[in-house]
């Protein structure tokens, strides 16, 4: 009886494996028949995005061809294969093998690749397609700054088999320094970038390599060519943003910019235009970073002798203490020991610094002040250094329209307050009441002073000259060359 009952239920399931593998055929059959027409009117109708409409025409065009060597591909969907392959070249394996997406094979991929001539410095081939894309745009969105940043690269050379020279020594384009001695090999490599003020892309519009870091006088001009290339594309440059590396502190120098207390220059003349300003940045993700690692350091910082310390062991004892409590009953259950004890990996990274001088952490040191616990007496001031480089960051990282940057918003009184109260820091150092050691860095009060001081002055002249209502603040930062550059890593 059991024998009749398996039996039987095995010619159900072929039977139901019959009807299922006939039902796909016949939709195989209709997607194969399916009209452009129709699939356009369809997508029309359901307002699909054309990244997705041009799957869908890839993936009905793939289902009439039986024989697989039998495709053939839209330029459209080419590029974005290959945008796909380097974004995760394992990924892209994984949709073609599963057949997830009709997917060319990577040594078709590898072929296009090859046609393409890269090189380093201003390509003229770019500018004219970037032009073009710029003159799509509104007046508006042709607004911009240039971000610039430096990466490590490791050693290696290779000849290119195009023109039989070597490739990964010292490049800086046809208009610069092209190194043919085997032993200028490219450590570091330039990455310029283009980020628009009120659209969404950003555009990176050259690579510089060179053995060693670029020297200042160097960057300068590669700054101001940068300026000129942009420029001559359709963009209106209004800001150049780096971090505080000391060849970009030189640049600055040559540019006429200072960050002392005593006389500060945030902008120079356009080299287009004399009616023009161009602001200068160092990056706010950087110089949060900087404090975060002065602070532990030293181990404390005062910002006048009648005021007590702001201490490092603050943060330790909270997470010492936090961290016996459940995950739900934590009262930061962000704070990790990554944020307490830093390595070299954990200094670098910008995200453990701004949870650490974050609200929820000043939070977590009132909290159990309150409730008298051991350690955390006399924290005050740590808690309000807290807060005040929360409300800091916040005002400098606003992506937000309806948190843009005015001179009448509150964002724009937190950077008037905290750059009045760097000054008064920086004042309490220069009469002695407190050491150059209970202070910041010479090289990172300047950067922050900079910063603070070119927010305020762009969103006026982005407002009054150029008709701008309000100044997204997150766009003065360097988070999306951070990422182009992991890329290059």
């Amino acid at each position: 009886m059991k024998v009749r009952r398996e039996r039987y239920q095995k010619l159900q399931a072929k039977d139901r494996v019959k009807h299922l593998m006939t039902c796909m055929k016949t939709q195989e059959a209709q997607i194969a028949n399916m009209q452009d027409m129709t699939l356009e009117k369809k997508c029309a109708e359901l307002n699909v995005p054309e990244t997705q409409k041009l799957a869908l025409k890839e993936i009905i065009a793939t289902a009439s061809k039986k024989n697989v060597k039998g495709r053939r591909y839209t330029e459209e969907w080419i590029m974005l294969c290959m945008l796909m392959n380097i974004r995760s070249v394992g990924y892209y394996e994984f949709l073609r093998k599963n057949n997830i997406l009709p997917l060319p094979c990577t040594r078709m991929i590898r072929n296009y690749f090859s046609l393409i001539n890269a090189m380093c410095g201003f390509d003229e081939q770019f500018a004219k397609l970037f032009e073009k894309h710029l003159a799509s745009k509104t007046p508006l969105q042709r607004h911009g700054v240039l971000l610039l940043d430096e990466i490590n690269l490791r050693k290696s050379v290779a000849v290119s088999t195009k023109n039989l020279t070597y490739v990964g020594l010292t490049d800086f384009g046809d208009d610069g320094q092209q190194s043919t001695d085997i032993t200028e090999q490219a450590t570091h490599g330039l990455v310029l970038m283009f980020q628009p003020l009120a659209d969404v892309y950003t555009q990176p519009i050259a690579v510089f390599a060179s053995k060693g870091p670029v020297k200042g006088e160097e960057l300068a001009k590669i700054v101001i060519k940068a300026i000129f290339y942009l420029e001559q594309c359709g963009a209106m440059i209004h800001g150049v943003i780096a971090d505080g590396a000391s060849t970009n502190a030189k640049m600055w120098s040559i540019l006429g910019i200072t960050g002392s207390m005593e006389n500060t220059t945030t902008w120079f003349t356009h080299p287009l235009d004399n009616e023009r300003k161009v602001f200068v940045f160092s990056d706010i993700c950087h110089v949060i970073k900087n404090v975060r690692n002065r602070l532990y350091n030293k181990k404390k910082l005062r910002f006048k002798s009648t005021h007590n310390y702001v201490y490092w062991k603050y943060f330790d004892t909270l997470y010492n203490i936090d961290k016996n409590h459940p995950g739900n009953a934590r009262v930061c259950p962000k704070i990790t020991n990554r944020h307490i004890v830093l390595d070299n990996t954990s200094k670098m990274r910008v995200r453990l610094a701004t949870q650490i001088f974050s609200n929820s952490v000043a939070d977590g040191l009132a909290f159990y002040l309150s409730h008298k616990c051991e350690g955390f007496s006399g924290c005050e001031e740590t808690i309000s250094f807290c807060k005040r480089f929360n409300d800091m960051f916040d005002a400098m990282n606003r992506k937000s329209p309806n948190q843009g940057l005015t001179p009448n918003s509150n964002d724009f009184k937190v950077l008037e307050d905290s750059l009045q109260w760097l000054n008064t820091w920086q004042t309490a150092v220069k009469e002695r009441d407190i050491t150059a050691e209970e202070f910041l860095t010479v090289e990172t009060s300047r950067g922050l002073r900079i910063s603070l001081q070119s927010t305020m002055d762009i969103c006026r002249y982005l407002i009054d000259k150029f008709g701008f209502k309000y100044l997204l603040t997150g766009k003065l930062n360097q988070d999306n060359l951070e990422v182009i550059c992991i890329c290059f890593i």
